[in-house]
């Protein structure tokens, strides 16, 4: 017992010497609730008896006293909550007996919930489908079904058990064990109904499976870690039916054990995609069938130690460790196992990440059975943890604070950092993206590094639209989470018109020469194409429009031309290109045209009138 659970248990005793206190003996009256502010005491043996009914609050603290037994045959409730657990303990005067879960109907959408049970001999589980969640059992022993056949299925979720064996008897029963934590307790299941263990940690403890003959229900273990057990982490004793359903023993991770696995027996089993390290034999095979044994796409740390009593007359995998191929570009036997180091954390202090991947190239990453995948849809990883990058931390913005953005300005984008919250991925180096989307359009500018991003506004924004901004983290894997955007809205975005100079006459007529002139446009200077900037000289009259290049010049000089008509009034301007578009015609001149054809010709000769 932990030296917190001694203290715990020191305070509830002396709250029981404090507070109102009842006695419980004989039969458990129908319709009882026992409530958090009393202590109920249980003397002798106690029984709710079928179809009566009981309700314990939560925060209730149950006393057993030495020898005491409780068992629970009506229609109990005992859910406990987060902040107030029920407690079943002894009141100090030894060990009490037993508590008996032993209800004819009770509904497995209703578990026992939130409960720890220690200071006594054993907990049996012989009702029909009680199931047990969040609860804790300590220092006892916990026995599953006590020889009763044909009850309920069983599920057990999220529970600890700490020096708590835990024993499954001749049970046609399904069990489901998930989720769930196991301290020096030693398991052991005498076999009839399917068993499933998955994602629980074993931790100096031992799994082992027995049965009698041909009813061996099938197995199912994988996603578990099986850790410092002194001996076998996981067994199969003598009498296992050799016929029966092919055992699954997969994703688990098998650290620093004696022996990971050991065979005594020969049920049909899959060995697949599980890890091996720092086991003093991964594999103690003392009687069994090879031929029965499926063992592919594992990792070992290395070819020592992998067998021990390996039979030396056995022709199946002769060529265990023996290189001849490759698994994910890494070295395989023919078989596919991988026999080197998985780089998974091994430091027990970083209680998050501890036998995890220790980076996303790991090998033990996408190494797994290729006809299975991770929950995320990508190829299977090896052992209990998959790989599984958590994205940076969503990046708060700084600037711009402005509320507006024009022509030819200088937009600068400021953020804070973001932080990675793994160990995966590029950690302290987290590369990020400006994402600036308006209508329906979406712009990514890189950022790399940096926690600011300048730049001119795009000539090829719209006007007068409302634009919406915020920055991504990346670590190589996961982009952070949006959770703060900004937005400014652009004005003009064209080139400024260009204001006409010359000429300044209102007529024009036959033969003037016309000089046109004009200021350079102001967008000079800010972008990329400031200095190849060209002009245009445009003239409207009537229906026509004719363009007159003066390349990157701001005058243009020609004489009337003889097709354009008399008494007209012609409009100019002049428009400025950048390689992008043209500014807008806001600032035009006009003339007007006289005469523009020849002359009259005088008449000198004949003189006379008749001839």
């Amino acid at each position: 017992m932990t030296t917190d659970s001694v203290l715990a248990e020191i305070v509830l005793l002396s709250e029981l010497a404090q507070e109102p206190s009842v006695n419980i003996t004989g039969n458990i009256l129908d319709g009882s609730v026992w409530h958090p502010d009393t202590s109920y005491v249980i003397a002798g043996t106690t029984t709710l008896q079928s179809g009566a009914t009981l309700e314990i609050r939560p925060g209730t603290r149950v006393f057993l006293s030495s020898g005491a037994s409780l068992q629970l045959s009506g229609d109990f409730t005992i859910q406990g909550t987060a902040t107030d657990s029920i407690y079943f303990l002894n009141d100090g005067t030894g060990d009490w007996d037993g508590i008996a879960f032993s209800a004819d109907e009770f509904s497995a959408s209703d578990p026992v919930k939130l409960a720890s049970f220690r200071g006594g001999e054993e907990v049996s589980i012989n009702g029909k489908g009680v199931n047990f969640a969040d609860c804790r059992f300590q220092g006892l022993d916990v026995d599953l079904m006590d020889n009763v056949r044909s009850f309920g299925d069983i599920t057990l979720e999220r529970c600890a058990f700490v020096e708590a064996p835990f024993f499954m008897s001749a049970a046609e029963n399904d069990l489901l064990i998930t989720q769930c934590r196991f301290e020096d307790s030693h398991l052991f299941f005498d076999l009839y109904g399917e068993v499933v263990l998955e994602h629980s940690v074993l931790s100096a403890s031992n799994l082992l499976f027995a049965g009698s003959g041909s009813d061996d229900g099938p197995v199912t273990v994988q996603y578990n870690v099986l850790a410092n057990s002194p001996n076998s982490a996981m067994a199969t004793a003598t009498g296992l039916s050799s016929s029966g359903t092919t055992w699954q023993v997969r994703n688990n991770t098998f650290y620093n054990n004696r022996y990971g696995i050991g065979f005594n027996s020969d049920p049909p089993l899959e060995l697949n995609s599980n890890v091996f390290l720092a086991n003093t034999t991964d594999i103690l095979l003392e009687f069994g069938n090879l031929d029965n044994l499926s063992l592919a796409y594992n990792l070992f740390e290395d070819t020592v130690g992998v067998f021990q009593d390996f039979q030396s007359d056995a022709t199946t995998y002769k060529l265990l460790g023996q290189i001849i191929s490759t698994n994910n570009g890494y070295g395989a036997d023919a078989y596919l196992n991988i026999f080197q180091d998985p780089e998974l954390v091994t430091d027990s202090t970083q209680r998050s990440s501890f036998l995890f991947p220790s980076s996303s190239t790991a090998p033990v990453v996408d190494s797994g059975d290729p006809n299975r995948q991770d929950a995320n849809g990508s190829p299977l990883d090896m052992g209990a943890f998959p790989y599984d990058n958590q994205p940076p931390g969503a990046v708060a913005l700084v600037l711009p604070g402005v509320d507006t953005a024009g022509y030819g300005d200088t937009l600068t984008f400021t953020w804070f950092s973001s932080s990675d919250l793994d160990s995966y991925g590029n950690q302290d180096n987290a590369t990020y993206a400006l994402v600036i989307a308006y209508d329906a359009t979406t712009e990514r500018y890189s950022a790399e590094e940096d926690t600011t991003l300048t730049f001119l506004t795009p000539r090829a924004w719209p006007d007068s639209t409302t634009f919406t901004w915020w920055v991504e983290a990346s670590d190589g894997y996961n982009a952070s989470a949006v959770e703060e955007t900004s937005s400014f809205v652009t004005l003009s975005l064209g080139l400024e018109p260009v204001a006409p100079v010359l000429p300044g006459v209102d007529t024009a007529e036959y033969g003037d020469t016309l000089t046109f002139a004009w200021y350079r446009s102001s967008e000079e200077g800010r972008y990329d194409s400031a200095d190849n900037i060209t002009y245009a000289l445009v003239i409207a009259y009537d229906a026509t429009t004719e363009r007159y290049s003066a390349g990157g010049d701001t005058t243009l000089t020609f004489v009337t031309p003889r097709t354009w008509p008399d008494s007209t009034t012609f409009t100019w301007w002049v428009e400025a290109y950048d390689g992008v578009g043209y500014s807008e015609a806001d600032d035009t001149g006009s003339f007007v045209t006289l005469s523009l054809g020849l002359e009259p010709v005088a008449l000198v000769l004949p003189g006379v009138d008749t001839a």
